[in-house]
């Protein structure tokens, strides 16, 4: 009887968690289970992808575990995929991985995960912004301040959106990216004009694919906002019209 090899193996373990996180393919957690412990580290990650796609109480128990994984890229999705919970343990792990993880991506997108998770469980922005300033003069890395900004300004923070519109203006334009990144899931009816101006300015001096992709992203996001709050004051003054007609 003829068994697979490790080298087959893989290969099929990652097409069955890219299926799975298509939804493809039934989720079956006992699967996810054996490739998150699999020795394979892209297996591990992959399954860490599809825990976050597919969330409950058994995946955050593993992505938990994988959060301390050998592996950088292992712990780096699962930081990212423990956005999605809504625990305690969660805030405690991603709160323990800013402070200790040795990888700045880890950490960047454990600021990212805290933030998500602390707002699902109506924490107190001010005690979440006054954990995340106290980190700020201890990260070096644009990835973690990047993440450190768009968190505190979410948290109400407004003099962190001129960092973030800072980014735009890095050497490194992976790391311009990210601050387009950033800047997509703070615009608001508050800012969309001042994003829109960076993010204008920002095109005209870029010529590579992806920032150029991005920075065309950002401003109809912030012409969709303008459109938005347009929208919401045409109602609000039509509201206004009946009422004084009643």
């Amino acid at each position: 009887m003829q068994t697979e090899s490790s080298e087959q193996q893989v290969p099929n373990a990652l097409d069955r968690l890219f299926r799975m996180q298509k939804n493809e393919e039934p989720t079956d957690y006992n699967f996810l289970e054996k490739s998150s412990r699999d020795s394979d580290e892209f297996v591990r990650m992959e399954a860490a992808v599809a825990l976050g796609l597919h969330y409950n109480v058994r995946a955050e128990g593993m992505l938990i575990r994988l959060a301390d994984d050998s592996d950088w890229l292992v712990r780096t999705e699962a930081c990212d995929s423990l956005g999605r919970g809504e625990s305690e343990a969660v805030l405690s792990v991603l709160e323990r991985k800013i402070r200790q993880d040795r990888s700045a991506l880890v950490r960047a997108y454990a600021i990212h995960s805290y933030g998500d998770a602390a707002e699902a469980l109506r924490c107190d922005p001010e005690d979440v912004a006054a954990f995340l300033e106290s980190r700020l003069p201890r990260e070096k890395s644009h990835w973690t301040r990047l993440a450190l900004f768009k968190v505190l300004y979410r948290c109400g923070r407004e003099a962190y959106l001129n960092d973030l519109l800072d980014g735009l203006k890095l050497v490194a334009f992976n790391k311009r990216c990210t601050a387009g990144n950033n800047l997509k899931e703070v615009i608001n009816a508050a800012n969309y004009r001042t994003i829109r101006a960076a993010a204008l300015d920002w095109l005209g001096r870029e010529s590579m694919p992806a920032p150029v992709e991005i920075a065309v992203k950002l401003i109809d996001l912030t012409i969709e906002a303008e459109l938005k709050e347009r929208h919401k004051k045409e109602e609000a003054g039509d509201a206004g019209v009946q009422d004084r007609r009643l």
